[in-house]
């Protein structure tokens, strides 16, 4: 008798066929025990079985493919080994956007997998979407991430109620007007969304820092990203320009930061054009911070502004 391990790496890396049934059954038993190591060799292998089947059915319409019986197996074979991430980052996402709080990841969990109701999202339409000839496995995680916490964002609607509800609230400072929501208790430190988006904003900076064009590059992101991270602040110009080899100007230092951000930008649009068309996962507040920054050093000494 073929016991479900067997199946489930016939199916996975040697492109055996099995019943639909016979793989979810053997992904589910097997879904748990996997290392991340392990985890990231199975994603690929799907991933790279999608990427062949959709080239093979590249005249059928996109919203068609995933009735695709081969298509439908493959995506939902991902979800499924991907389950214990789903769920993580579900309940990070309660923990950390006050609307969520009074849902159980249960009940958020389909939402995640296919979006709200009367749209075309969430996780399975994400995976069918992903790019794998030109992006890869490594960047299918954090890419995963993103299409959850948009499949988890607030309606204009449920906005507007949230913010009726809380609006009244009184924090333990005073009046929460800003609707920074009922269980941030800790004034002197970012709210929990904000320290969210940042945290998965660094995440995907740097799995793109090792593409950009330029060694000069590489090395002036992976340096001004584990700043932010130890400080929580943007370098000033004059440090950047000391830490190229060799030393360079402050206005020499100001154009490669500049060079540096505007790459970063492209090469997250190339990676992440869902995040970067729709805005999720604070793509628009990242923007705007180096937008201010650019500004803000043109007006001023470069050699004492912020980067």
């Amino acid at each position: 008798m073929t016991t479900d391990e067997e199946i489930f790496h016939g199916f996975v890396f040697d492109g055996k066929h099995y019943a639909k049934e016979k793989v979810e059954q053997a992904t589910r038993a097997m879904q748990r025990s996997l290392t991340s190591t392990e985890l990231r060799r199975v994603n690929d292998a799907l991933l790279a079985r999608l990427a062949n089947a959709k080239e093979a059915r590249r005249v059928m319409p996109k919203k068609e493919q995933l009735n695709d019986p081969d298509i439908n197996t493959l995506v939902n074979t991902l979800v499924l080994v991907n389950q214990a991430w789903i769920t993580h980052v579900i309940e990070q996402n309660v923990q950390s956007r006050p609307h969520l709080s009074s849902s159980s990841v249960g009940e958020l969990y389909s939402t995640a997998l296919t979006g709200r109701a009367g749209t075309v999202g969430g996780v399975m339409n994400a995976i069918l979407k992903y790019d794998y000839a030109k992006r890869g496995v490594d960047a299918f995680t954090p890419y995963l991430t993103a299409a959850i916490r948009n499949a988890l964002q607030q309606t204009p609607k449920e906005h507007k109620t949230y913010q009726r509800i809380y609006a009244g609230m009184q924090s333990m400072h005073g009046r929460d007007d800003d609707a920074r929501g009922k269980g941030w208790v800790d004034r002197t430190v970012p709210r929990p969304e904000a320290a969210a988006i940042n945290r998965e904003l660094l995440e995907v900076v740097q799995s793109v820092i090792p593409r950009l064009p330029t060694a000069q590059q590489r090395d002036t992101a992976a340096w001004l990203f584990d700043r932010i991270l130890a400080t929580g602040e943007l370098p000033m110009t004059r440090e950047v320009a000391q830490r190229q080899q060799p030393p360079v100007s402050g206005e020499r230092g100001r154009q490669i930061m500049e060079e540096t951000v505007d790459s970063i930008r492209r090469q997250i649009e190339a990676d992440y054009p869902q995040l970067a068309a729709e805005g999720i996962n604070g793509w628009v507040e990242f923007k705007k911070a180096f937008t201010r920054t650019n500004l803000n050093t043109r007006r001023a000494d470069p050699g004492n502004d912020r980067a």
